[in-house]
């Protein structure tokens, strides 16, 4: 059944934040999920309503929200694929660090501009024996609703995000793409990875980034 929300929804475009909720079991079932997501909400609510700071403040708010709900190693290890094992111990460590920054730089910005939209749940299925997809409707002003689904699973106790599809599109395998393309161009060195990498840091940083 369709469950509206009556709350407004601060969305990146790949992707958006949920609260983690701590479970007895390592399953996640598709009730919890759908919960979860719709608890969404709320927490998005409360976070743009207090916080209004401009700049590294807002950011930094945002970084640990992040943080708390996104399992950022798994996730960034996904992107890189098979080119994680090629990596060294101390490529992997600045790889994920600088894949963090960058995520929270792009978003940060995206979550203080959002404003007006809402969401409602209006599906949430089992998918393998950790797994949960949840989809929910974006409704926009003015614009037609806009499908999400979200992978929910349950990491170390704990339920986070670790995928979103829009469009049939999933963000973490256009990612992953993206990474692969970039290494290649280098010669498959994923040294030119975090080279980019870090030139998109010092980007997103600058002043007027």
């Amino acid at each position: 059944m369709r469950r509206p929300v009556s709350r407004r929804l601060v969305l990146g475009a790949a992707g958006a934040l949920l609260l983690p909720r701590t479970l007895a079991a390592q399953s996640t079932s598709a009730t919890e999920a759908g919960a979860f997501i719709e608890a969404l909400g709320g927490e998005a609510l409360t976070l743009i309503a207090t916080d209004r700071l401009a700049g590294r403040a807002s950011t930094e708010r945002f970084r640990t929200l992040f943080n708390r709900i996104v399992d950022v190693p798994y996730v960034a290890r996904f992107a890189l694929g098979r080119f994680w094992n090629a990596a060294n111990a101390a490529q992997q460590a600045e790889y994920v660090g600088l894949f963090e920054a960058w995520v929270v730089s792009i978003y940060a910005d995206r979550f203080r501009s959002y404003a007006g939209e809402r969401f409602a749940v209006v599906g949430a299925r089992a998918d393998g024996a950790r797994d949960a997809i949840v989809a929910t409707d974006i409704e926009r002003p003015g614009g037609p609703a806009v499908r999400v689904e979200w992978r929910v699973r349950s990491q170390g106790g704990a339920l986070q995000v670790i995928d979103v599809a829009i469009g049939n599109i999933s963000m973490a395998r256009t990612q992953r793409e993206e990474f692969e393309s970039v290494i290649l161009r280098g010669g498959g060195r994923v040294e030119t990875l975090i080279e980019d990498l870090r030139r998109r840091s010092r980007l997103a940083t600058a002043p007027g980034g």
